[in-house]
């Protein structure tokens, strides 16, 4: 009787202790795996609804090239249609406008002559004398502003303004370089006076050419 109990409680310590290893053995192992199979299946479920190939960042960041790359091209044609174009900026490239200017010059010269003559002659040889530094001064540096481009005569404003542009660094090299050729300083009136009245001589001639260009388009 005490030998049956004995080994009945053998199998009994034998059966809980089997119990115990059991559940220590895969209590571990079973969250974690429904949590894996829990995560496989998101994951599954994510990539069926949004491809890889599609994420959001992917898409943004092939627009963004796709939109710069697009216009980087757009620039590119601009460019080159603004550098093809033959924009004549010489004064030999507008013989007609260079004319006008230098008959502008030459009446300032003619004027400033003809006031300090006795009798009010004037003397060719002297007029190109003195407006000779004003036409050098002029036709190097009014190009270098502009002044014979298309749009320095797009309409009276603006050939006013061209005009204005080159007068204000052309005519004080013009003085300079007279100043060089007499020998002397020039003085402060007759740089005043030279100022002024090439500034309204140079903006009526090109504001009269330009208005009669816009006639001569709207006639013809």
């Amino acid at each position: 009787m005490g030998a049956t109990c004995r080994t009945s409680w053998r199998y009994v310590v034998i059966l809980l202790f089997t119990c115990c290893y059991s559940l220590d053995a895969f209590a571990p192992v079973l969250p974690y795996s429904s949590q894996g199979l829990q995560s496989n299946a998101i994951s599954k479920v994510t990539s069926s609804i949004i491809p890889a190939s599609s994420s959001p960042r992917r898409v943004i960041s092939g627009q963004y090239q796709t939109t710069t790359s697009r216009m980087s091209q757009i620039n590119e044609e601009e460019s080159g249609i603004s550098t093809s174009k033959d924009i004549p900026s010489s004064p030999l490239d507008r013989p007609i406008l260079s004319g006008i200017d230098a008959i502008a010059l030459l009446i300032f010269a003619g004027i400033g002559k003809a006031s300090h003559s006795a009798d009010g002659s004037l003397d060719i040889g002297a007029v190109l004398v003195t407006a000779f530094p004003f036409l050098i001064s002029w036709f190097l540096i009014s190009p270098l502003v502009g002044s014979y481009t298309p749009d320095a005569t797009r309409d009276v404003k603006s050939a006013a303004i061209q005009a204005a542009k080159g007068w204000i660094l052309a005519i004080p090299m013009g003085c300079v370089l007279r100043g060089v050729i007499k020998g002397y300083i020039p003085p402060l009136p007759f740089v005043v006076v030279t100022m002024i009245s090439t500034l309204i001589i140079l903006c009526l001639g090109r504001a009269g050419y330009t208005f009669l260009s816009e006639i001569y388009v709207e006639l013809f």
